[in-house]
């Protein structure tokens, strides 16, 4: 239960990482703006594969796709053996809030919803952290303001300028896109 409660904390706390903001209880305006938007044009699917994409987790330019647990057999029957499930102990996720796939489900009620997310590995964790941390100082303690070296720093952690990156993530979207094209 103390787990729990210190996870849940980090959504709470305003000057922590996690913050969710002061009406973390409901959706804000530009999510549920999004939420009304995929009601509105998917209304009529009764299948979705949805790929939430993400960065900063994992090895360098590599991707992990991730599943929750109940889905986490289908999934790796549609796309093979790089699925894990969503598990802190087996892979470099965490559990968040909001995630796509509860936004789906509650805008298109109606359909089967299968949520994959594609993590694509930055840099190494004491980085990640590192960036973080001197951002999140830096917007609570310093000016905040944009143009900051650490919003530049930040930026760069979590999408790299190497070329060689983006071009395995653009490849790797791709196909695991094609993938998901072919299982519905």
């Amino acid at each position: 239960m103390a787990m729990i409660r210190s996870a849940e904390a980090r959504y709470w706390a305003k000057k922590l990482l996690y913050f969710s903001g002061p009406c973390c209880k409901r959706l804000q305006q530009g999510p549920e703006k999004y939420k009304s938007f995929l009601a509105q044009y998917l209304a009529s699917a009764e299948r979705i594969i949805a790929i939430d994409v993400h960065t900063g987790l994992g090895k360098y330019g590599e991707d992990t796709l991730l599943a929750e647990e109940k889905d986490y057999d289908t999934l790796h029957a549609m796309f093979g053996e790089r699925v894990t499930p969503l598990d802190a102990e087996e892979s470099p996720a965490y559990r968040i809030r909001g995630a796509l796939n509860s936004v789906l489900s509650q805008a298109v009620p109606k359909a089967t919803v299968f949520a994959i997310t594609q993590e694509f590995g930055t840099y190494g964790p004491t980085k990640v952290l590192h960036a973080l941390r001197e951002e999140n100082r830096w917007h609570h303690y310093g000016g905040g303001t944009p143009g900051h070296p650490t919003k530049q720093v930040l930026k760069e952690t979590f999408y790299p300028q190497r070329e060689t990156w983006r071009a395995r993530v653009l490849q790797r979207g791709a196909e695991l896109l094609d993938q998901a094209v072919s299982n519905l």
